[in-house]
């Protein structure tokens, strides 16, 4: 018996065991099958010329060393979404933890290119890009070239990411750029392909030609909303809030997002709500006037807008605005009947203070009255 307890143990524990790595072994095929968002860049390649700065556009001909072959594909991953403006560019949206990274898919073998032992990425010890303005540059095997513009469309010298297609380029190691900031990118990969008859003691005879393959994008935070921060102690106000002081907005640095406000105050009769203002805002615009404000946030590639509405004062009818989550109320009754009491209240303590200052001004009188008649009356005694 104790025997057969022993094996059923060893049994058990060898299910156990054998469940695990089914468990863990199953996991890693999960984790293997999760696909990573990728883009592909139609990057657009032409053959900069056999001398020169990489300025011509040729068509890569049948008779093109190039021709019907690959280099290998620009690929960006890190970005919470993508989409494309009105230029056909592509547009990655990003949120806060993103980081924006292209990649170079090399496809060939550099000193091999097509299969071919003559055909290889030669050194360009004398490399300028004449459309993206660079000075003559050692390239070495390939060089990145990578122009930025920002939101306020300043747009700032290339930089060069030299001896790429090799994966050692400083800056760009293993072929990869992260792009954090937002703005418009222009890239180009330049390289110099070498067609040698003889290839020897490190050196070539025959032909070679230049190659420019070049894209363009934009990176945007892919959110359409800011922040409304209260004028007085500087916390941030959920929407339908009181801020008796006022308000400013705060963008967070995003130059995408476009914001837009109603400013809008009570009627005489305190039924409903008249405009006032309606207009763009921007980044550190304050707000302090009395009044019920809708902020609407928005951006060009994210589908929905948001707003905020916020009482600004003292004012106790608004504050029923925002209160009852009403900024519209001229259907609601019941809320009319409290505002238009208000209003009353507001009215009554007016007269009411009128009155006051009425009769001490008529008791001021006849006091002034008595003590003149007394004094007239001593002087005839």
């Amino acid at each position: 018996m104790r025997t057969m307890k022993k094996i059923t143990n060893v049994g058990m524990v060898m299910v156990i065991v054998l469940v695990t790595i089914f468990t863990m072994n199953l996991k890693e095929e999960v984790f293997a099958d999760e696909e990573i968002e990728r883009y592909i860049f139609d990057a657009k390649l032409v053959n900069a010329g056999d001398f020169g700065a990489y300025c011509k556009t040729n068509k890569i001909s049948t008779k093109d060393p190039h021709y019907n072959w690959n280099l290998g594909d620009f690929v960006m991953t890190g970005y919470t979404a993508c989409t494309k403006d009105q230029n056909g560019d592509a547009v990655f949206l990003k949120t806060f933890e993103d980081e924006v990274t292209l990649s170079f898919d090399l496809q060939q073998d550099i000193d091999k290119l097509n299969g071919n032992g003559k055909l290889f990425i030669d050194n360009d010890k004398r490399g300028q890009d004449e459309i993206l303005k660079t000075k003559k540059t050692n390239f070495k095997k390939g060089a990145l070239l990578v122009r930025y513009t920002d939101p306020d469309n300043k747009t700032y010298d290339t930089e060069i990411y030299t001896d790429f297609l090799t994966g050692n380029s400083k800056g760009a190691e293993n072929m990869s750029v992260v792009f954090n900031e937002e703005g418009v990118y222009e890239v180009a990969l330049d390289y110099k392909v070498e067609s040698s008859k003889i290839k020897a003691f490190g050196g070539s005879l025959g032909t070679h030609n230049r190659y420019r393959m070049s894209f363009k994008f934009t990176v945007q935070n892919g959110t359409n909303t800011g922040f409304v921060f209260d004028e007085s102690d500087g916390k941030e106000i959920e929407d339908f809030s009181i801020a008796p002081e006022g308000f400013y907005i705060d963008l967070a640095n995003s130059k995408y997002v476009d914001v837009e406000y109603k400013w809008e105050v009570l009627n005489s009769k305190g039924t409903g709500l008249i405009t006032q203002e309606s207009a763009v805002a921007k980044d550190g615009d304050e707000f302090t006037k009395e009044g019920i404000y809708t902020v609407t946030f928005k951006n060009d590639y994210v589908d929905e807008k948001v707003t905020r509405t916020i009482c600004v004062g003292q004012d106790e009818a608004l504050k029923e605005y925002i209160t009852n989550g009403k900024v519209v109320v001229t259907s609601n009754s019941e809320l009319n009947e409290k505002i238009v009491k208000s209003n009353m209240e507001k009215g009554e303590k007016v007269a009411n203070k009128k009155l006051k200052l009425g009769m001490m001004a008529t008791v001021v009188t006849i006091l002034i009255t008595v003590l003149i008649g007394i004094s007239l009356k001593r002087e005839n005694m």
